[in-house]
């Protein structure tokens, strides 16, 4: 999430934000609201429709807030604090961008530990708060506050449609439903390049195209590039798997690297071997993974995709040109592969791969998200002991 980048401060008497269309001004009424009697700092949003003005003390801000805190503090290294810190009998006004003005009246209520916050949020306006607490660093502060209002939506986290919750779990650190959300997003989503193919962003495969909906709308970046990350470790150990399959059926460049058979049969039989590679390369064109030259012929495929085409049984097909003219059946995975009928499912060489698949599976499954998430545990960890060393009290 971007950080509000601190502005010069306006005159100490600001005048009305207005808009002209030809040789009219319409001047946007202003409004304020005290979130501290005794504030001596005025903060200021233009919306559409008003400019609004929140009063609030600006130490409460500083120790709360670590952007508020770099941008007025008296050690800040920023004009806006030099300005703030100066003498002066006039109210300092801050100019804000962007923000929601309710999330943002909520968020200050809440540092300043008003009774007036509110008990419980629709899901949008939970996530409107996630997006406030996180922009201005002050989820510890507003923890306790941020454990009532996703109290009533834990049930959805794992739902479709709910896939903000990642964004949730990460403000106000909820590890394990973070870590349930990170693992399913790792292997449900797909690459797409912005800004000219010279970045990668991962997005829902059903939402291609459109910018990723409520997903990287909100995820940091650290957060994505741990998602990217993950998802290319675990691609990069299951084309191994894939690739070594495709070629123990590949015909031999020349007369001198003739492969040995695969058939289990006795005697091994050429021609299964042949219906193997044709049915292995049927599919895996079908799927454009042909050429895998590198991990980014994968970037349009989710994990679950290429795991579910070995994994997902389907139902047995019949083919022609089998001995003793019968007809024959595959099993075992998503691809449907042909072979003779006296050979049967022990020419099947699926059932190895699904076993390859899910050892791959099981070994990257787990703690993907530790990268990011104990970054943030090590920030915010604290004792009873390093408090009491902290005040001279052993």
């Amino acid at each position: 999430m971007s950080k509000p980048t601190p502005l010069p401060s306006p005159p100490t008497s600001p005048p009305r934000h207005s808009s002209s269309s030809g040789n009219t001004t319409t001047l946007l009424p202003v409004r304020e609201t005290i979130i501290s009697p005794v504030g001596d700092i005025l903060l200021r949003l233009v919306t559409p429709t008003h400019t609004l003005h929140y009063k609030t003390s600006a130490s409460v801000l500083i120790t709360t807030s670590k952007v508020f805190s770099a941008m007025l503090s008296p050690t800040s290294p920023f004009s806006e604090a030099r300005r703030f810190n100066s003498p002066s009998t006039e109210p300092f006004v801050l100019k804000l961008h962007d923000d929601d003005p309710v999330a943002l009246c909520i968020l200050l209520k809440s540092l300043h530990n008003h009774a007036s916050v509110p008990r419980s949020l629709s899901f949008k306006q939970l996530v409107k708060m996630a997006v406030v607490v996180d922009k201005y660093d002050c989820s510890h502060a507003t923890r306790m506050y941020g454990d009532r209002w996703m109290k009533d939506w834990t049930s959805t986290a794992e739902r479709p449609g709910y896939e903000e919750w990642l964004f949730v779990a990460w403000v106000w650190g909820v590890e394990k439903i973070f870590g349930k959300l990170f693992g399913r997003v790792v292997k449900e989503v797909c690459v797409q390049r912005v800004e000219g193919g010279m970045e990668k962003v991962p997005v829902f495969q059903e939402r291609k195209g459109g910018g990723g909906g409520g997903f990287g709308e909100y995820v940091p970046e650290s957060v994505l590039k741990a998602i990217l990350n993950h998802r290319a470790n675990i691609l990069s150990q299951l084309k191994p798997a894939f690739t070594s399959f495709f070629q123990r059926y590949q015909p031999a460049l020349s007369s001198s690297a003739q492969l040995p058979l695969q058939c289990t049969a006795t005697p091994p039989d050429p021609r299964c071997d042949a219906l193997m590679f044709f049915s292995i390369y049927r599919k895996l064109t079908d799927l454009k993974l042909l050429p895998w030259n590198t991990l980014e012929d994968l970037d349009e495929f989710t994990v679950n995709e290429l795991v579910d085409w070995v994994l997902t049984p389907t139902s047995s097909s019949s083919a022609s040109g089998t001995t003793g003219g019968g007809s024959s059946s595959s099993s075992g995975g998503g691809m449907k592969l042909l072979s003779l009928e006296k050979h049967s499912k022990t020419c099947n060489p699926l059932e190895q791969l699904a076993a390859q698949v899910k050892l791959v599976m099981k070994i990257t499954g787990a703690n993907g998200e530790r990268e990011v998430w104990d970054f943030r545990a090590r920030e915010e960890e604290c004792s009873w002991e390093e408090v009491g060393k902290e005040v001279g009290i052993k």
